[in-house]
C-alpha cells in the first residue's frame, strides 16, 4: 500500500463538550468600558479611535504620547477598518500593537550617551516608584500627580511613598 498511511491510531469520540465563561455580572465588563469609554465622538469612528488610542497609549506608555505616535496606530486602524466587521474588531489590532511596543514592555531609560546627567521627568519618577514599590504601572493617583508636575513639590513624593507602602500591593 504505497502512499497510504497504515499507522493505527486510537479513535477519539467526544460525546459532549460545554464551555462556560467568562461570566461577568454586567456586559461589557469594567475593563472593556475603561478602554472603550463612552464619548460624544463615538459616531465618528476615526475621531473616536484617535481618542481611544491616545488615552490607551498614554496609560500603557506611562507618559504623554506624541501625535505622530498616535497617528501611526490610527493609520493601522484606518487601513484595517474596511476589512473588519465591527469597530471593536478593528481597534483590537492597534491596541495589540501598543501592547507589543517596547514603550509598553520596558521602562525606557534616558540616553546614556548624553554628556550631562539630567533629572527624571515626573512620568519617569512615577513609573520607577510604582515598579519599585508595587511591581506594576502607576495607578491613576500617581499618574495624575505626574501629569500635573506635582511629584517634585515638597512632601508630595513622601506622601505618595507612604500611601503606596500602606497599600496591599506593596506586600
Amino acid at each position: 500500500l504505497q502512499g497510504h498511511d497504515t499507522f493505527a491510531r486510537p479513535t477519539l469520540l467526544v460525546d459532549w463538550i460545554e464551555l462556560e465563561g467568562p461570566i461577568h455580572p454586567a456586559w461589557p465588563p469594567a475593563s472593556h468600558r475603561k478602554v472603550l469609554f463612552e464619548s460624544p465622538r463615538e459616531k465618528d469612528e476615526t475621531a473616536y479611535a484617535r481618542e481611544v488610542l491616545t488615552r490607551f497609549m498614554t496609560r500603557a506608555y506611562r507618559r504623554p504620547v506624541q501625535p505622530a505616535e498616535v497617528d501611526s496606530k490610527l493609520a493601522l486602524f484606518t487601513k484595517l477598518r474596511p476589512t473588519k466587521p465591527t469597530f471593536v474588531e478593528a481597534i483590537k489590532v492597534p491596541l495589540a500593537a501598543v501592547l507589543a511596543s517596547p514603550h509598553f514592555l520596558y521602562l525606557v531609560e534616558p540616553d546614556a550617551s548624553a554628556a550631562a546627567s539630567r533629572k527624571l521627568t515626573p512620568y519617569e519618577v512615577a513609573a520607577r516608584l510604582s515598579y519599585f514599590l508595587w511591581s506594576s504601572m502607576p495607578d491613576d493617583t500617581l499618574a495624575k500627580l505626574a501629569a500635573k508636575g506635582e511629584l517634585a513639590k515638597p512632601g508630595v513624593l513622601d506622601a505618595q511613598v507612604d500611601r503606596m507602602l500602606a497599600d496591599p500591593k506593596s506586600d
